[in-house]
């Protein structure tokens, strides 16, 4: 698929975004027969699904994603472009806003990179107790940006080990129907707390931002998409939306108290 990177590339490209998302692994093999469509008969539905004149109740319902679509070759440079921010924006649709109200975000393709290497990092760490994330592997920004996250005690907090029984979800991604619109999206980190019987009475959601606002501007843009993220939490676990919390957590300026 591509060549493998060097320890210590700087790189930003496609393998080098590929490599901070996926982390250095195995050589993938490839197995199968890839021309296994070759020669099989291609069958055209009269009346597809998705056909924006159909009439039919079974057509399927327009997807809507949470997760921050990849960045092109064209945008790999220090310009900075007026795009789609850390999943936002599929928030103000489900409330029906038009998009010139939508909260526009700028960052360069280093921001981007930015984000997806604080992101996984966080993914790292299960709790507090447990072995010390390494940030030496990490850029000299994002070593910076969470080393002082982590040394707040508010982050402290949220990382210790709930006195009660809890199952963690670290970067699971999910896929649903929610009020009749089809959606996608990836949790950052869900505290699910149990009962004795080992079901699901409660659940908090943190999902990490590395926006370059205050904590309250923060907690404004994404609170369409944390509203959201409580519904498909509250669906999946058969949990009322009443027991289940969300926060948007700014890694880049301090966490709230």
């Amino acid at each position: 698929m591509t060549k493998k990177l060097g320890s210590n590339t700087k790189a930003k490209n496609f393998a080098r975004l590929l490599d901070l998302t996926w982390g250095q692994t195995e050589p993938c093999w490839q197995l199968g027969n890839v021309n296994w469509y070759e020669g099989k008969p291609i069958k055209v539905s009269e009346n597809p699904i998705n056909d924006e004149n159909s009439t039919d109740e079974k057509r399927m319902p327009t997807p809507l994603t949470l997760i921050p679509h990849s960045i092109s070759p064209s945008r790999m440079h220090e310009k900075k472009e007026q795009v789609q921010g850390d999943r936002i924006g599929a928030s103000d649709a489900i409330e029906g806003n038009k998009p010139e109200e939508a909260v526009s975000v700028y960052f360069s393709t280093g921001a981007a990179v930015l984000g997806i290497e604080v992101h996984a990092a966080l993914a790292s760490i299960e709790w507090s107790d447990s072995p010390q994330l390494e940030l030496a592997p990490l850029s000299i920004e994002a070593q910076k940006m969470l080393k002082a996250f982590l040394d707040l005690e508010t982050t402290r907090n949220m990382f210790k080990r709930p006195e009660v029984s809890c199952l963690l979800w670290r970067e699971r991604s999910f896929d649903l129907l929610l009020d009749g619109q089809w959606v996608s999206g990836v949790f950052d980190r869900v505290h699910v707390l149990l009962d004795a019987n080992g079901l699901p009475v409660a659940a908090q959601i943190y999902d990490f931002k590395t926006d370059d606002a205050s904590p309250e501007d923060v907690a404004r843009r994404h609170a369409d998409q944390l509203a959201i993220y409580r519904k498909a939490v509250a669906l999946l676990l058969k949990l009322k939306e009443t027991v289940v919390m969300a926060e948007a957590v700014p890694v880049r300026n301090g966490r709230r108290s």
